[in-house]
């Protein structure tokens, strides 16, 4: 699975922005960590990239074909829901700091 060019471009320039988008390191952590919880429904169709701080996580989809660059899920911890959200990064960072996400 290859890493989508907007989300690279923006590691290597900012490499996260201590606010909504994940560090790399943070981005390894966080999906290992999720992923390792069972009191949930399996994690590992999402790659976290983002947090809203308050437990809920964004990520672009997996699926069988692979990841899907134009599709970012927030996955809401209280309820364990997969909500769609925003198509791409740009559009989920936008939303985010304009309180539309």
């Amino acid at each position: 699975m290859s890493i989508p060019t907007e989300l690279r471009e923006l590691l290597m320039q900012f490499n996260g922005d201590n606010y909504f988008l994940l560090s790399t390191s943070q981005i390894i952590e966080t999906n290992l960590m999720l992923r390792s919880i069972s009191a949930f429904m399996p994690l590992n169709c999402l790659l976290f990239v983002a947090g809203n701080g308050c437990g809920d996580y964004y990520g672009y989809a997996i699926t069988g074909d692979g990841l899907k660059d134009w599709e970012i899920y927030m996955w809401e911890h209280e309820y364990d829901n997969r909500i769609f959200k925003a198509n791409g990064l740009r559009d989920a960072i936008e939303k985010y700091y304009t309180d539309r996400l």
